[in-house]
């Protein structure tokens, strides 16, 4: 029998860590990861099968000691051990909240308290509560993380067994609605504060989530560069990377002029609650909650964001990067999407046009409604396009133009190229965007 060895992981290669098992009774294993030294493996796994041993017969250990304290305080060791590890005060105050629950559900006292039987009985209240599945599946997951920080190497998981509920085809207590351009239009047709205004519209025209516009600092935008973007980093991403997005035309004028020398400083204090963007709704005429039970929420806006992208015809790659899902397949995996891709998918987005925002305001019979030009960038969607077709009409006709067809090159700079797109595009030599065909175009923004 093998006393470590490599395990195979989901691409078909083995691992770089070693693995042991550790015999905690009669046909019963435990696996643990090692170090990546194969001696160092066996002796660190001989070590965990001598405490193993200890413990069976009755000898403490300082990991069994730590476990037997009471809950409480263990709990409090926990959520410290989180503020080493950086994590988000909103996690945590979340994570705190869901535990607190679950230790008043369960009436654990101590870890020994916390077994399978406990947890679905908690799941069967929650359920009888009408909690929905992806709901319980949120108090598993918590429950695990607790027990795996507190669990030692060689104890078995109590909550081993346990699995996430089925979430597919589960019922649901908030199903959301994409809200249409008209009745976007009619929303920001209102004398909506700054903070409000720019909320909506980083959600309806660029998609971004809610917990990412609460964490938006002023630094993280770069409005100066050659295409504007925001820099958000990535949902599941590790070792701090980040998706780079264009700004939406709209949301690049509501933030010109904006901008704070403290890099640090958020861009909103706080994101409208629900019961706030009810009410703005309701002011502009439109349903919150349809005759399905349907809402317009926060999260619906950035339903409402996919639908207008769909609506566009943008490529299934550029869609993906700028929905910035973390799921992928191999057919994404083919694409690039760049900048200028981006833009031109977020460019045919139609903006609260200045009739629009007159007809809207007319409509819901809003007063003091300063309208807003059709150009909410230094120039209209269209000429966006134009600079757009002609670029990559200009760097194919130099000769480096990528095979890959949603792949613009970044090299080849050229004043006189420069000047015949600005022609192109009704522009003159001395306009801002000069530095739109820039190749300081970033290359990390491809999908694969």
């Amino acid at each position: 029998m093998r006393s470590v060895f490599k395990i195979r992981e989901r691409d078909g290669k083995k691992s770089a860590d070693y693995h042991g098992k550790i015999k905690l009774g009669l046909r019963i294993q435990k696996r643990v990861k090692l170090f990546t030294d194969r001696t160092a493996s066996e002796r660190e796994l001989a070590r965990l099968q001598k405490e193993a041993d200890q413990r069976a017969s009755g000898v403490t250990s300082s990991d069994s000691q730590r476990i037997a304290k009471p809950l409480a305080d263990l709990v409090e060791e926990y959520f410290s051990h989180l503020a080493t590890q950086s994590s988000n005060p909103e996690h945590m105050r979340i994570s705190r909240w869901m535990l607190d629950r679950l230790i008043e559900l369960g009436e654990w006292k101590y870890f020994r308290d916390i077994s399978l039987a406990s947890m679905t009985a908690i799941l069967s209240t929650l359920e009888r509560e009408k909690a929905t599945a992806s709901y319980r599946n949120k108090f598993i997951v918590r429950a695990k993380a607790f027990v795996k920080w507190a669990l030692p190497d060689d104890v078995v998981n109590p909550l081993a067994k346990l699995k996430r509920i089925k979430e597919k085809g589960a019922r649901r207590t908030r199903e959301r609605r994409a809200a249409t351009a008209d009745q976007l239009h009619k929303l920001f047709a209102l004398p909506l504060p700054f903070t409000r205004r720019i909320a909506y519209a980083l959600a309806a025209y660029n998609g971004l989530r809610r917990n990412e516009v609460a964490a938006l600092t002023w630094g993280r935008f770069h409005l100066e560069a050659p295409i504007p973007f925001v820099s958000l980093p990535q949902k599941q991403g590790q070792n701090d990377s980040e998706d780079s997005i264009p700004l939406h035309p709209y949301v690049l004028k509501l933030l010109k002029g904006k901008g704070s020398a403290d890099e640090s400083l958020k861009l909103v204090q706080a994101v409208p609650d629900p019961a706030t963007l009810e009410k703005d709704w309701g002011r502009a005429g439109v349903a919150y909650v349809d005759d399905k039970a349907r809402r317009i929420d926060f999260h619906g806006l950035r339903h409402t964001f996919q639908t207008l992208l769909d609506r566009t015809g943008c490529s299934r790659a550029t869609k993906k990067r700028l929905m910035r899902h973390a799921a992928s397949d191999v057919t994404d995996g083919y694409a690039h999407a760049e900048l200028t891709e981006m833009l031109a998918a977020l460019s045919r987005l139609e903006s609260p046009s200045a009739g629009a925002v007159v007809a809207a305001a007319a409509k819901t019979n809003t007063t003091n409604v300063s309208p807003v030009g059709p150009n909410f960038a230094d120039h209209s969607s269209d000429q966006l396009m134009a600079m757009l077709g002609h670029y990559k009409a200009v760097i194919g006709r130099l000769g480096e133009l990528a095979k890959t067809p949603c792949s613009m090159p970044l090299s080849g700079y050229n004043p006189a190229s420069v000047n015949e797109l600005q022609s192109a595009a009704g522009m003159d030599s001395q306009n801002a965007h000069n530095s739109f065909i820039d190749n300081n175009l970033r290359p990390s923004t491809q999908v694969d």
